[in-house]
């Protein structure tokens, strides 16, 4: 439903991906390697620490997720473990789905759009997963059927409503 895109689409021109939605590239298989270090750039580092520093003084809760990424983007595995190691040295939460690519169900050959992004039902499994770690680890509750988020429930009604009619999720 291109209603849909609209709507997504004046927000972060998420119409220019639409083919996610139905393109898988076989990745090989999902970059695991987790003892690759690697330095980070000045500005990583400083937007990293600017961001750390942040959430201390607002005094936020915050979980940092790191998303599983095919075999050849092997490049950013070492800044990926930098980042992770300084978050949870900091004492944020982090929650690398990397480690859990058998219990989300990844595919390698089916699941990517391309070696760094997820397709369609690969989103739907990364979220799933994500969903359920947050209800079970941080009190997250559902809202559906809250007036309160109205506007939410509509526009899951529209996506569904679209993969229903143009998708055939695994």
């Amino acid at each position: 439903r291109e209603d849909l895109f609209y709507k997504v689409d004046k927000y972060k021109s998420a119409s220019y991906y639409k083919s996610f939605l139905n393109k898988s590239r076989n990745v090989g298989s999902v970059q695991q390697n987790f003892l690759l270090k690697d330095n980070l750039t000045e500005r990583d580092y400083k937007g990293l620490t600017d961001l750390m520093d942040y959430c201390r003084k607002e005094r936020l809760k915050t979980l940092f997720v790191v998303i599983p990424q095919g075999e050849k983007s092997i490049d950013r595995a070492g800044k990926q473990n930098t980042t992770v190691s300084m978050l949870e040295e900091n004492g944020f939460d982090v929650l690398d789905l990397r480690r859990y690519v058998n219990e989300i169900g990844l595919d390698a050959g089916t699941d990517f759009y391309n070696y760094q992004h997820m397709n369609i039902n690969g989103a739907k499994k990364i979220t799933d997963f994500l969903s359920e770690y947050l209800i079970g680890n941080y009190g997250f509750s559902d809202k559906r059927g809250d007036s309160a988020y109205t506007d939410w429930s509509v526009a899951v009604e529209d996506y569904n409503a679209y993969l229903k009619d143009n998708m055939k999720l695994k």
